[in-house]
């Protein structure tokens, strides 16, 4: 299984990670701004079941302040909430650094597509020819033209969409890191773990000490990062096996092997909450 998250650069399954799985994600996320909403949606629900309700819990919403401002700054001085998130190495770990990072160098490497030559196409499979006269040659001309007449106001305009679908996950990352500092910080002045830390990390005694009992200090910064990617994922931190699955058959995999059990368990814990999201999407036109 650890052999899969290498795919051979000369395979074919690399080459279809690559060329096809990797434009194919670029467009469905990044270019797609239903994606983008679905991103910041499927993140705001996510909040609410992580304990991110500012209307029910004080330290998120003492948390809340300023987190876009500070995110969209990135001042990483000493003592700063982005240098201990750093230190906690709580970014670059979403969908568009980890999955589509190498692909994104290509895009923006001077201005231009800089994809790789395809293979011949007496050494592809009669499909495979179809598909790259149909589809892929016509994908590829289209976009260079469109590069050749506006390279500069293309690469900022696809720079500028990489970095919202970023923010819409690490925005949220960063108030969770922050909410969980907050609740730290807390239990070292008290002692005590109140109704506001069970609402947010759960009534697992032990899991909640894991978490709160920390010295100020990387260690510290670690944890909250650690509790901030339960609920807004780590997509490097996978098996091989979902690795493998991604690059080939099922592109977004990672997401559902990271939400359905979160999920689950969240609906199982807090029925009453459930019942209000079945309702709510009962309501709703999509």
């Amino acid at each position: 299984l650890k052999s899969t998250r290498r795919l051979d650069d000369s395979g074919a399954l690399a080459w279809f990670n690559r060329e096809i799985m990797n434009r194919w994600k670029f467009g469905k996320t990044i270019l797609n701004p239903p994606g983008q909403v679905r991103n910041v949606f499927s993140n705001t629900i996510m909040s609410s079941m992580a304990g991110l309700n500012p209307f029910l819990s004080k330290s998120a919403r003492e948390a809340r302040k300023g987190v876009i401002g500070e995110y969209v700054r990135r001042e990483a001085t000493k003592g700063s909430i982005i240098e201990k998130a750093m230190q906690g190495q709580l970014f670059n770990t979403d969908f568009i650094n980890v999955e589509l990072k190498a692909h994104l160098r290509d895009v923006f490497d001077s201005g231009k597509m800089g994809l790789k030559k395809l293979p011949e196409p007496t050494t592809m499979p009669e499909v495979g020819v179809d598909l790259m006269h149909n589809y892929v040659h016509r994908m590829e001309n289209g976009i260079r033209k469109v590069f050749e007449k506006a390279k500069s106001g293309a690469k900022a305009g696809l720079d500028k969409a990489a970095w919202t679908y970023t923010a819409g996950d690490e925005v949220f990352k960063l108030w969770r890191f922050k909410q969980v500092l907050l609740l730290q910080n807390e239990f070292r002045q008290t002692g005590k773990i109140t109704r506001d830390m069970r609402r947010v990390l759960g009534n697992d005694n032990k899991f909640l000490m894991e978490v709160l009992d920390q010295v100020d200090g990387p260690l510290a910064y670690r944890a909250a990062a650690k509790e901030a990617h339960r609920w807004f994922f780590d997509y490097s931190d996978v098996p091989g096996w979902v690795e493998f699955t991604r690059k080939t058959g099922l592109p977004f995999f990672t997401y559902s092997y990271k939400a359905i059990p979160r999920v689950a368990k969240w609906l199982n814990d807090n029925p009453v909450q459930s019942f209000m999201w079945r309702q709510a999407f009962d309501y709703m036109s999509f």
